[in-house]
């Protein structure tokens, strides 16, 4: 029986699925923390709840990293506060936590959750009792980062294709509706900041979700493969939507084209998951395929040259090899 996901009465609910390791996560590190007798229980749910993932692959990467960035974090602290108590004012202190942490953050991202650590021990204790709260936030910090991993890692385990497909295919769908919009509107079609700004959202979550994966074999790993594959995609549907929009076409020729728009959504319609989960049957372009040779029998219009069909036959083939990663 395949517990990666809620199936109740055939329904397919991945998201339901991170929702209910969230919950396990915050519920299994405030009861630990509490029954071990830490003060601040809600530190572990904290921890816990920004490591774990949707996906069991690079969940321990996570774990271990937040864990030992909030180390540097809570270390470099309290080497402030030493210093502070030594007769360092106020603002030097700040200066010295905070001017580090901001560089590497402006670097890499991750080490936000030390700059976070290293302000939260210096507003929150007392300059009395900072080695002994270092230590004990350090625990209960790592508490919560070793439960987020089991959870992440045991409770309905999702693969890591399966979180980075539900995302691609929310790129293809905004991708369709902007090819769509385009050719409705013609001439008069604008950039939508509202979906561009969507639509990069999606590619930064999409960028965001592969980051903590990092398999041995990069050519051969599924998930880079429809990352790779989506944003290429995604090219290709931004070169055909500025070409539709500078292109002045006769009734017949857009509605050729607004007929592969309709069959490549449905196309990305069989791709996405059903009752009983991913699609685990070869998706048929057949349809997909008879338009574009259809839009070729037809005036090229009077524009500058564009290999129009061979850019959608791509999309086609990367839709193609896409469907075959996402398949169970």
């Amino acid at each position: 029986m395949n517990m990666s996901v809620f199936k109740w009465r055939h329904i397919y609910w991945p998201q339901g699925s991170y929702a209910a390791r969230m919950i396990v996560a915050a519920l299994a590190s405030y009861s630990l923390a509490h029954l071990l007798g830490f003060p601040q229980a809600y530190s572990a749910v904290i921890s816990a709840l920004i490591v774990v993932r949707p996906y069991q692959e690079g969940a321990i990467k996570a774990g271990i990293t937040r864990l030992l960035v909030t180390c540097l974090g809570l270390g470099v602290a309290y080497v402030c506060l030493y210093l502070h108590k030594a007769g360092l004012n106020d603002y030097v202190t700040l200066l010295l936590a905070i001017a580090p942490f901001s560089v590497m953050t402006a670097y890499n991202l991750d080490y936000r959750t030390a700059m976070f650590s290293a302000m939260i021990l210096l507003a929150s204790y007392s300059l009395d009792v900072g080695k002994d709260i270092a230590l004990g936030r350090t625990l209960i910090v790592a508490l919560g980062a070793v439960v987020g991993i089991m959870v992440s890692v045991i409770v309905l385990p999702v693969p890591h294709k399966h979180a980075i497909g539900a995302r691609s295919l929310k790129i293809l769908d905004l991708l369709a509706d902007q090819l769509g919009s385009c050719l409705r509107l013609g001439l008069n079609d604008k950039p939508n900041g509202k979906a561009d700004v969507t639509l990069r959202r999606h590619l930064l979550d999409l960028t965001q979700t592969i980051r903590d994966h990092s398999p041995a074999n990069l050519d051969e790993d599924a998930s880079h493969r429809m990352v790779g594959l989506t944003r290429h995609i995604q090219s290709l549907c931004q070169i055909l939507r500025v070409y539709w929009r500078n292109t002045h076409m006769s009734e017949a020729q857009n509605q050729a084209r607004l007929d592969i728009v309709a069959k490549l959504s449905l196309c990305m319609a069989e791709m996405k998951p059903g009752r009983q989960g991913w699609p685990k049957e070869k998706l048929d372009i057949t349809a997909l395929a008879s338009a574009i040779s259809q839009l070729q029998t037809l005036d090229t219009p009077s524009t500058e040259p564009v290999p129009e069909a061979w850019i959608l036959k791509n999309i086609v083939s990367d839709l193609e090899n896409l469907s075959g990663l996402m398949r169970d």
